[in-house]
């Protein structure tokens, strides 16, 4: 990782170790239910970030049609039907 940063470039054999090593990391199950947890909370930070922003922009609370306008629909197939004006 330091050659990457500096600009120099990783031989084959480094290269090879390193996914050698990644491989054997995402295949320990410890390892791997830990980078899941982080993921998912990585993403529950993102999500009250969000939700913390929204309710100060708008100083009070949002609902559910203010969630599904910033995030494309919302989560739960509630993508306001009358917004998408298709017909057929």
């Amino acid at each position: 990782n330091q050659k990457q940063q500096s600009g120099l470039q990783l031989s084959d054999s480094e290269i090879a170790e390193f996914e050698g090593a990644r491989t054997e990391l995402l295949n320990n199950p410890i390892a791997s239910d830990f980078m899941q947890a982080q993921q998912t909370l990585e993403a529950l930070q993102s999500n009250v970030s969000q939700m913390v922003g929204m309710t100060l922009e708008l100083g009070r609370v949002p609902t559910p049609e203010d969630i599904a306008q910033v995030s494309g629909g919302g989560c739960c197939g509630g993508g306001g039907e009358a917004e998408s004006g298709g017909g057929g």
